[in-house]
């Protein structure tokens, strides 16, 4: 054997249900982190404020739109901080699975857990018809 041979052994990976489970998580999670981050852009678009009949001074107004453009902001920051966490783990899980050697089973995997797919979707997806 060469120096820079590698010995050869069982490429194997076992993966537990629990971690294809948490890997499914990982793409739930960051459906609810797109659906957060959809709220906050659209609570922080600007709108039109009626000021023909204040209830309260204009600054008063003024001081409590900006302060909430300020939290929503700071909220924005932490959800794409999420987002990014997120995508980095369920990136890090697809290349975990697609060292797998039968790259059909990966596909299966990386379509039902990371992607979510129904199962029928994933009998598709991986070739097979509608009669399986």
């Amino acid at each position: 054997m060469r120096e820079n041979d590698e010995p050869k052994h069982d490429s194997r990976i076992e993966m537990s249900r629990a971690w294809l489970e948490h890997v499914g998580g990982i793409s739930l999670e960051l459906a609810r982190v797109d659906d957060s981050l959809e709220v906050i852009s659209r609570l922080a678009e600007p709108r039109g404020i009626d000021y023909s009949r204040p209830v309260v001074s204009h600054s008063v107004v003024v001081d409590v739109i900006a302060e909430t453009v300020a939290v929503m902001e700071e909220l924005a920051v932490e959800w794409r901080d999420e987002k990014i966490r997120l995508t980095l783990e369920q990136n890090e899980a697809r290349r975990t699975i697609l060292k797998m050697p039968t790259k059909t089973y990966a596909s299966l995997l990386i379509c039902r857990y990371v992607d979510r797919m129904k199962w029928e979707d994933v009998g598709y997806a991986i070739g097979y018809d509608g009669n399986y």
